[in-house]
């Protein structure tokens, strides 16, 4: 028997470098390599749309090696925008008898307020899968109650994979926001200093107001875990959004795992979630950071902070820390499937 995960390759070194969604595909299939799984490398195909032949002649080439039996994790969506390539890939992975996992990292379902759960594009592939491996417990009860009848394993949080050196944090009364993509809506007016560091600048956003906020602009994503040294790492907030559609981006931060959620705890950086994150009673349990509704309260609640406070905080990071940059939520994930696909052990499966 053998293991295999699919890994997205970007079609050029810098997409592979910056693109979020890609680094946790990446970082995912890495760990998984670690622990005995083979790879099957997948890139953004052209001419896939209506042309069954090219779609099957990708397929056998892809899938040479599986035998039955053999387990399949399926890294999830493929971004890649032909739906019949997304739905045929699995079908034709079923039909090798192999036993497919789907690793799901975004269920684009619920960036829409209306779908039907009968018929939804995305959860009729899901329900193709003999199990899946869903971002976090609240979108798993969510799916769950979707009516996706699929045996279940929540990865809980991205692991952000990372050998070299950090800075020690020091308690620092500033914010940090990074994104890749354009901030679409502004509502802060705190004092406390926010930097933002993304490629997007100097489009869709204007940094003159408030004097609180400047714009570092891109650094490298190899460069930002040794890069901090004290503040706090912006998850999520309502003060700034994401995007033209910030409806949309606000779904999304309800329901999935933010990249940068991972790469702040990576770096050993204190977070700040709102309320609606599926992280939030993980970060209020364990000490990581701060969930804040209003990010204008920021001035008082740092006002009110101890150093003291602040350092407790790094201490109770520093073993997510150490297992976010070893690959131990995907290999924990993994484990726990192959262990349930192969043995029948349950432990992990959430009911």
């Amino acid at each position: 028997m053998t293991y295999w995960i699919t890994q997205l390759c970007g079609n050029s070194e810098h997409e592979d470098n910056t693109s979020a969604a890609l680094i946790v595909n990446k970082n995912t299939a890495n760990s998984a390599k670690e622990i005995g799984f083979e790879v099957i490398n997948l890139k953004r195909f052209d001419n896939l749309s209506n042309n069954y032949e090219r779609r099957e002649t990708i397929f056998e080439t892809l899938f040479s090696g599986v035998r039955e039996d053999d387990i399949v994790v399926v890294q999830y969506p493929f971004y890649i925008s032909n739906m019949n390539f997304n739905s045929d890939f699995i079908d034709r992975l079923k039909e090798r008898k192999a036993k497919v996992v789907g690793l799901i990292h975004d269920t684009l379902t619920y960036l829409n307020e209306d779908y039907d759960v009968k018929t939804d594009f995305w959860f009729q592939q899901y329900r193709k899968f003999d199990l899946l491996l869903v971002a976090n417990e609240k979108l798993l009860h969510r799916l769950k109650g979707d009516e996706i009848d699929v045996p279940m394993i929540s990865m809980q949080i991205w692991d952000y994979n990372y050998s070299g050196k950090v800075k020690e944090k020091k308690f620092l009364k500033e914010l940090y926001l990074v994104s890749g993509r354009q901030i679409g809506e502004r509502n802060y007016e705190a004092k406390t200093p926010l930097h933002m560091i993304g490629k997007w600048w100097p489009y869709g956003f204007d940094p003159s107001q408030p004097s609180s906020i400047d714009v570092l602009g891109e650094i490298p994503s190899s460069q930002l875990l040794n890069f901090f040294e004290g503040g706090f790492g912006i998850v999520n907030t309502k003060n700034l959004l994401e995007l033209a559609d910030a409806e949309m981006w606000k779904r999304a931060n309800t329901w999935h795992n933010p990249t940068k959620l991972s790469l702040y705890l990576a770096s050993g950086l204190p977070v700040i979630v709102w309320p609606q994150s599926p992280h939030a009673e993980m970060i209020k349990k364990y000490g990581l950071g701060l969930v804040i509704d209003d990010l204008n309260d920021i001035d008082e609640i740092l006002e009110n902070m101890t150093e003291e406070d602040y350092n407790q905080m790094i201490e109770n990071i520093k073993p997510w820390q150490k297992a976010l940059q070893s690959g131990f939520f995907v290999k924990r994930a993994l484990n726990l499937a192959t262990q349930y696909l192969e043995l029948g052990f349950d432990e992990g499966i959430v009911k």
